[in-house]
């Protein structure tokens, strides 16, 4: 009777384990099993963080100025073996535009230069790259890199601002009024445009 109760209660975990398997690889209707741990951990282990994660980190550290942290994590996906081209981009152009925040524009440059080639997110490395040529005072390498950035992406309020930056520079007021005023068309939170305006 006894072996009969042990292969019963074996064969029950035995259906148990095989149901949590499938259930965490691919999670029935109303299961409240996320795909995740069997994709990105295992039961005592930490679980491994994936590069578009990762990458959504880097932006929101920058975003809150916190330059060292978008750095240290956009370096994490720059030296990763999974990440993809784009990803790739997208990692260096942080760097860059944090390097640059930072005060360090000749190394900002350098990681932009690494991502302008690339189809996805060139045009915001040209955008950075016009951002420090303007901070250096370079006004017509500014205005080429602003417009070869728009050449790839029409409707790129940065761009659009940092064209505006160039012609007040130069004093034509009204095409910078107007460079403003479209930026803000494609976002109404551009500060840079917003100040222009004022």
């Amino acid at each position: 009777m006894h072996k009969e109760q042990a292969e019963e209660a074996e064969a029950q975990q035995s259906t148990l384990a095989s149901t949590v398997v499938s259930e965490r690889v691919s999670p029935g209707i109303g299961s409240q099993t996320p795909i995740a741990p069997a994709i990105h951990g295992l039961p005592g282990k930490p679980p491994e963080v994936n590069v578009d994660q990762l990458a959504f980190r880097a932006e929101q550290a920058k975003k809150a100025h916190d330059y060292e942290q978008a750095i240290s994590v956009a370096n994490t996906i720059i030296d990763r073996t999974d990440t993809t081209e784009n990803q790739r981009a997208l990692a260096w152009i942080v760097l860059g535009e944090s390097l640059a925040c930072k005060g360090d524009l000749a190394a900002g440059e350098t990681e932009l230069h690494k991502a302008e080639g690339n189809l996805a997110h060139g045009y915001r490395a040209l955008s950075g790259l016009g951002a420090i040529a303007a901070a250096n005072e370079k006004y017509d390498d500014a205005e080429r890199m602003f417009r070869r950035s728009l050449s790839l992406v029409r409707e790129n309020d940065n761009a659009l601002a940092g064209l505006g930056i160039c012609a007040m520079k130069r004093n034509h007021a009204q095409d910078g009024w107007d460079y403003f005023k479209k930026a803000l068309e494609v976002n109404p939170e551009n500060m840079r445009a917003i100040c222009g305006l004022i």
